[in-house]
């Protein structure tokens, strides 16, 4: 009977253990299956950039460069600054209401402002999709974050309009995926001081060894 046991339960403890491993197979599949899916919709994510976006920010953006100079020198961002409400209280902060007034009344007034809508909505609907976890933003990145980030600052003010009167949830996708890639790009340009500062630190000190340089003592120091 002991025997009969104990076959009974090393058996059961097989099952136990192929069922484990049949769960862990099954989990890493699933792993696998999602990863692939994730990097599928954002390589279509990013097609879906280049056909209906890229283009029509080429075209807005020849024409906000031909804006008078005066218009020009109105933009809102600065490159010393981390973007991060987006709202007009944001701005009152920093004492910009007037000028992105300024600013947008000239856009409205040559029709360039329904269109820089039409796009900011364009990449608001390519963001949702990072931001939802759904695409993997780190696919996109290489091809898209310069033209996000470059129209999100570049139209700051419209962001923040939009978002007024406590209409936060406006563009909200497109927010979040700019500042994850703007300080994603910081930092690479940081790693790249880093190594250059170092490159030229390894050269210095070469310099100093090939000169076999010592500090010159007083006699009788010694």
């Amino acid at each position: 009977m002991n025997i009969i046991t104990a076959i009974a339960e090393s058996i059961i403890a097989i099952c136990a253990i192929v069922a484990l491993w049949q769960i862990k197979i099954a989990k890493e599949d699933i792993r696998i299956r999602s990863k692939r899916e994730a990097i599928t919709l954002a390589i279509n994510q990013v097609e879906y950039c280049r056909s209906e976006i890229v283009s029509s920010y080429d075209q807005v953006n020849s024409i906000v460069l031909d804006m008078p100079k005066e218009i020009k020198d109105l933009r809102l961002y600065s490159s010393r600054e981390f973007l991060e409400d987006f709202t007009l209280e944001e701005l009152q902060k920093n004492k910009k209401i007037d000028r992105m007034i300024t600013k947008i009344s000239y856009l409205k007034k040559n029709n360039l402002f329904d269109k820089i809508i039409s796009l900011a909505n364009k990449f608001e609907y390519f963001s949702l999709a990072f931001i939802a976890k759904a695409a993997d933003e780190e696919v996109a990145f290489n091809p898209i974050a310069d033209i996000l980030c470059d129209f999100v600052e570049e139209h700051y003010e419209i962001y923040c309009y939009n978002r007024r009167e406590g209409n936060y949830r406006s563009y909200t996708n497109t927010i979040q995926l700019y500042k994850i890639w703007k300080a994603r790009i910081l930092m690479k340009k940081i790693d790249f001081k880093k190594e250059t500062y170092s490159n030229e630190i390894r050269e210095d000190l070469n310099k100093i060894k090939k000169g076999n340089l010592k500090n010159i003592e007083p006699v009788g120091i010694n």
